[in-house]
């Protein structure tokens, strides 16, 4: 896998879409493109679910048969979560990780990116780590972009329906696909007085752990 860290690209505009300022989320839309135009490549590959998400939309800023949305649409075919790559690769898991785990997936990465089962398929394959099926796992945690701010009572009481469900599986690990999930994840461990039990960490720093990648 050759990994080529693309010059000139910004931010990809999902926090400017949920706030409703769409010319800027174009804006961004559009540099992005360009800045990958230039480049000979398989995969547009992202760590963020939420992220993921509007990059995967791209398409839907432009109006259908112009030329930017053909340009998008070549962008967006691209787009990839990282938990799709590394279901493709043969990873050298040497070390196992003796923990309970339950697994948060991003809204953004199952409802929009549609990858339901690719980070499933990492976690198992994890020499003994024991995953656990939370109860009403695809339940939101309450981040959801920007909604942790613009209504925080409402996504405290979400978290702590999710935190119940967590206290019912009882792991000591908790995995996400999203930084937004982790910190809010992370709320709730704290918010529980969990943190000495309960760790919260994304994927990739799992499977890096596995891989003996420091």
């Amino acid at each position: 896998v050759q990994v080529t860290n693309i010059p000139k690209q910004g931010c990809c505009g999902a926090l400017q879409h949920h706030a409703g300022e769409t010319a800027q989320t174009v804006e961004l839309a559009m540099k992005n493109i360009a800045a990958y135009e230039k480049y000979d490549f398989d995969y547009i590959v992202n760590t963020i679910g939420g992220c993921g998400a509007t990059l995967k939309e791209y398409d839907k800023l432009f109006e259908p048969g112009t030329d930017w949305h053909k340009r998008a649409v070549g962008f967006t075919n691209k787009v990839r979560d990282i938990s799709q790559i590394m279901a493709l690769l043969d990873l050298d898991l040497v070390n196992g990780i003796d923990k309970n785990a339950v697994y948060q997936p991003s809204c953004h990465l199952e409802n929009v990116q549609k990858v339901f089962n690719d980070p499933l398929k990492l976690i198992n394959k994890i020499p003994q780590l024991n995953y656990i099926e939370m109860p009403q796992k695809s339940l939101c945690c309450g981040s959801a972009g920007i909604y942790n701010i613009l209504h925080f009572d409402e996504s405290m009481q979400i978290l702590d329906m999710k935190m119940n469900n967590v206290k019912i599986a009882k792991p000591n690990l908790i995995i996400t696909s999203n930084p937004g999930c982790h910190i809010q994840m992370q709320l709730g461990v704290e918010r529980e007085g969990l943190s000495n039990e309960i760790a919260v960490k994304h994927i990739v720093e799992v499977i890096a752990e596995a891989c003996g990648v420091e």
